[in-house]
């Protein structure tokens, strides 16, 4: 409990500083906008006008300052007060416009008219309109700082016994110690992953706005590269509409509940189950998949990774329910060399999760994670082991494997030999990268401040060499009689040859190349390679989608080059 207090007033400083800026900045500008609807005008001269500049380590701020002398009901006063903002900034080219505008003023004369409290007539100021710059900057600060200091201080008071060992537990069922295990009905992540999309997508369009507007004076200045920056309100745009994705699918199934059984899931025995999908049995899925995972999370460095140790999936089984339809589906676990789950949180820590994908007819994608699953060495076994429902989702799980076995790998036969073929240009996600790299190197190079200057494009040009290499990577892999031959090249240029002979070959290797993330549920990508006896290595497969299609190229390249 003590850890929780600690993080409500760590996350407090965080609420406190984005209310305070929004507070002092944007607030003000709101409230005395509108309290000055009913303000009346009056003839002033201007008396004086500069614009003041203050120049700072890595930035300068300017301030538009003047003085004028106004007439109202008879009486003369003095005002200082040109807008609402009472400090300088570099918010945009306000304080620079508002100098320019005092300046064509005093040129035609020093005559123009302010806006007057008739309450207090010696309230004047010139110009009453809403600073947006200034209220979009703050309500930035409100919504970034606020967001993660009440969005932590919520979940640290929701979440403030998780992880947290309940007394009186028995060491023989470690699964009844924790809150999150206790139940053997568990609930996947969407509609935490929804919402989080959702304030994601808010955060990152209001971020976006400011670049928006920013971009929008620089084209109208004729700076055309800054068509560029246009890149993230389009991205925004795009989460938006992932979001909608999102809650479509979670507004079409409901919560759709896994129950386990047994509970817990069982190593030396069975983990298995059902889940429920508030879908009409007459919409038969197009197709429907389980996958369960073993992961290990730990800490490196400041960054959180996770490896995945075992990994299996299968088709589950369909029934009716009245209410809609089932999955069933079971999974045997009786490898003793598995690893139980350990306690929830901490790290670093294994842990076990479900991830359920179903592809309806008219392309609706339903895609469910079910973490932090309690897995431990019972040895009981499932329910739906008996009757057929286990043979069936063991044999569905068995053409699986031999479906991966025969097609992970686009193999082609000619002259005796078989070659691979990944061709350049197919990664769009390495070109999308490369875009979103040189977009930080032209809004670094826009952007007038000197650390800016030099951490946006240095960042933005490795992100760009990293995109283009994962874009235009190609790869020819032959498998002959006289050994595996690797042809890589990247952008068109061919790189250096890869050979292991066929008397050398010793085995074949995977190795993590990347990794994906949504929600809770991470995806490993692996390449594979071929390991000779004298040190000889020649990379012969990659993009393989988890360790299940490392192990059927595996076994698919052993049949071809050991018949």
């Amino acid at each position: 409990m003590k850890g929780n207090l600690v993080g409500i007033l760590f996350f407090g400083v965080f609420a406190a500083a984005g209310v305070g800026i929004f507070a002092f900045q944007g607030l003000p500008s709101i409230t005395n906008s509108l309290d000055a609807r009913s303000w009346n005008q009056a003839r002033a001269e201007l008396l004086s006008h500069e614009l003041k500049s203050y120049r700072g380590d890595d930035s300068t701020t300017y301030k538009a300052v003047g003085e004028y002398r106004y007439q109202y009901n008879g009486q003369y006063y003095t005002s200082d007060r040109l807008s609402w903002s009472s400090g300088s900034d570099n918010i945009g080219s306000y304080q620079q416009d508002l100098h320019r505008e005092l300046s064509r003023i005093a040129s035609r004369g020093g005559e123009f008219l302010v806006w007057v409290d008739p309450d207090d007539p010696s309230s004047a100021v010139f110009d009453r309109d809403m600073r947006w710059g200034m209220l979009l900057f703050s309500g930035m600060f409100l919504l970034i700082f606020g967001g993660i200091g009440f969005g932590g201080i919520y979940a640290m008071i929701k979440y403030r016994n998780a992880g947290e060992k309940l007394a009186g537990v028995s060491d023989a069922t470690p699964w009844l110690a924790y809150e999150e295990w206790k139940d053997p009905v568990r609930l996947s992540n969407s509609k935490t992953g929804t919402t989080f999309m959702l304030y994601f997508a808010l955060f990152w369009n209001v971020i976006s706005l400011a670049g928006f507007f920013a971009a929008a004076q620089a084209i109208m200045k004729g700076q055309y590269a800054a068509l560029l920056v246009l890149i993230f309100p389009a991205i925004g745009i795009g989460l938006l509409y992932y979001w909608y994705r999102l809650k479509k699918s979670y507004d079409l199934t409901g919560p759709m509940p896994f129950t386990m059984d047994p509970h817990p899931g069982s190593i030396g025995g069975q983990l298995g189950g059902h889940i429920d999908l508030n879908i009409p049995v007459r919409q038969q899925p197009k197709s429907t998949e389980v996958r369960l995972q073993c992961l290990r999370k730990y800490r490196s460095g400041k960054e959180t990774r996770t490896n995945v140790l075992w990994q299996r999936r299968m088709i589950p089984i369909l029934s009716s329910t009245g209410n809609g339809l089932r999955a069933s589906f079971c999974f045997d676990l009786d490898d003793t060399r598995l690893a139980p789950s350990d306690p929830p949180l901490g790290l670093p820590r294994v842990h076990w999760e479900l991830n359920f994908v179903v592809q309806l007819a008219d392309g609706t994608k339903i895609d469910r994670t079910y973490d932090d699953l309690p897995v431990f060495e019972t040895g009981e076994a499932s329910s739906i082991r008996n009757p057929e429902a286990h043979i069936t989702t063991s044999t569905a799980m068995a053409s699986v494997h031999q479906f991966l076995v025969g097609n992970v790998l686009d193999l082609q036969r000619s002259a005796g030999a078989y070659s691979l073929t990944y061709p350049a240009f197919r990664q769009i996600s390495g070109l999308f990268m490369a875009i979103v790299g040189l977009v930080f190197v032209v809004a670094g190079l826009m952007i007038p401040d000197r650390v800016f200057n030099i951490v946006f494009p240095l960042i933005g040009g490795l992100t760009t060499i990293a995109g283009l290499i994962w874009f235009g990577g190609g790869l020819t892999v032959r498998f002959g009689p006289e050994g595996i031959t690797a042809n890589r090249s990247v952008l068109g240029i061919p790189l250096k040859k890869q050979f292991v002979p066929s008397y050398s070959f010793k085995e074949f290797k995977e190795h993590e190349s990347h990794s994906t993330t949504s929600g809770k549920t991470t995806k490993k990508y692996y390449a594979l390679f071929a390991h000779g006896r004298q040190g000889e290595i020649a990379l012969v497969a990659k993009n393989l989608n988890g360790l299940e299609e490392v192990d059927a190229a595996k076994e698919r390249l052993l049949q071809i080059i050991q018949p």
